[in-house]
């Protein structure tokens, strides 16, 4: 039985409406009863065997006996997601998530990864388009460049997200964690704390001029390791791309402000009034990994582009749930979400 929590929200929802369709058994879970019914009531097809009004504080009272997957869909991750994995944990169930907080992933793996494992069960973040993607960036950008290529010491991989459009409210939320923890970049197996939005990268792009800055997002750990042994022989960054140079000058005010509890926790109160996008607008969103030389000079790059991805967190997360409930994902620990899945380019169409 899979368990969906922060089934309400908007990720959430278009993730109930693929399973509604489906022949995968669910419960569904979220701490607004009035948001739950609703939600409930407008089930077409298959319906949850239930559902539980808890906050995450409260997720250890939800009757668990059958439940063997997690899947949460609520952020800010780092706020309020650690009972959900702990409640994961305690009733040796997996777990998954949509997150992009690095720091978020960098506690996955470095407090529940061994506990995970003494159960033989696994935990994943970033089960969303974004990590998803650049996962298969990086893995095209590995198999077209050559092996020998990319370990070059001098050679350095950029993994750059296109992504100029309007964000959900628990993105934006989740997008100030990710300013204000900082940033890494990996080093041949070693996460190394940099600061953020100091790298520039100007490059061309289906002939269009770009700038790109590094933000660091979950895909700081997960490419790498999706990587297998080459993930000790790479240096790779994580950068954020732009044709609006101001926006740069804005990242950075926002930045500085962030640092601040009381204007970080404004943002969020803020964005969390934003109204939700249109699903109906299908914005294009890339995921390019560069291979770079010493001097920034591109050697080779890969992309995979997404035409909605308003829509395909949910359509990843339902691809993943499925093949779960076929009994094909087996393992345990952290691992990547590719590690777990190979997922189809076309799934970001």
């Amino acid at each position: 039985m899979v368990l969906i929590y922060g089934a309400y929200g908007y990720t959430g929802r278009q993730l109930i409406q693929l399973l509604s369709k489906g022949k995968v058994d669910y419960y569904v879970a979220g701490r607004n009863e009035k948001k739950l019914m609703d939600l409930y009531n407008k089930i077409e097809g298959k319906k949850p065997k239930n559902y539980f009004i808890c906050s995450t504080k409260d997720i250890f009272s939800v009757d668990a006996k059958d439940i063997d997957l997690v899947v949460n869909t609520a952020g800010p991750f780092s706020d309020i997601g650690e009972n959900i994995v702990r409640f994961s944990y305690e009733i040796g169930a997996n777990y998954i998530d949509c997150s992009g907080e690095a720091f978020w992933t960098k506690k996955l793996v470095e407090d529940f990864s061994k506990k995970f494992s003494s159960k033989n069960i696994f935990l994943s973040s970033g089960v969303a388009w974004e990590t998803v993607a650049g996962e298969m960036a990086v893995k095209k950008l590995v198999r077209e460049s050559g092996v020998e290529k990319v370990r070059k010491d001098n050679n350095s991989i950029y993994l750059v997200y296109l992504a100029e459009f309007n964000m959900s409210p628990g993105t934006l939320q989740s997008s100030v964690n990710i300013v204000r923890s900082g940033a890494l970049v990996w080093n041949r197996g070693f996460l190394k704390p940099v600061k953020p939005l100091e790298r520039r990268f100007e490059f061309d792009f289906e002939g269009k001029k770009f700038i790109a800055t590094n933000i660091t997002t979950s895909d700081i750990i997960n490419v790498p390791n999706s990587l297998g042994e080459l993930r000790d022989q790479i240096d790779f960054d994580v950068l954020f791309a732009t044709r609006r140079a101001y926006l740069l000058f804005f990242l950075k005010s926002f930045l500085f402000l962030t640092k601040y509890r009381i204007f970080s926790e404004f943002f969020k109160l803020v964005f969390d009034l934003i109204p939700e996008p249109n699903e109906d607008d299908h914005p294009l969103a890339s995921a390019i990994a560069f291979l770079v030389d010493s001097n920034g000079n591109v050697i080779q790059s890969a992309s995979i582009k997404s035409s909605k991805p308003y829509n395909t967190t949910a359509k990843i997360m339902n691809y993943f749930v499925e093949r779960f409930y076929e009994g094909k994902i087996k393992s345990s620990g952290y691992k990547s979400p590719t590690e777990l899945v190979d997922f189809p380019e076309n799934i970001f169409y």
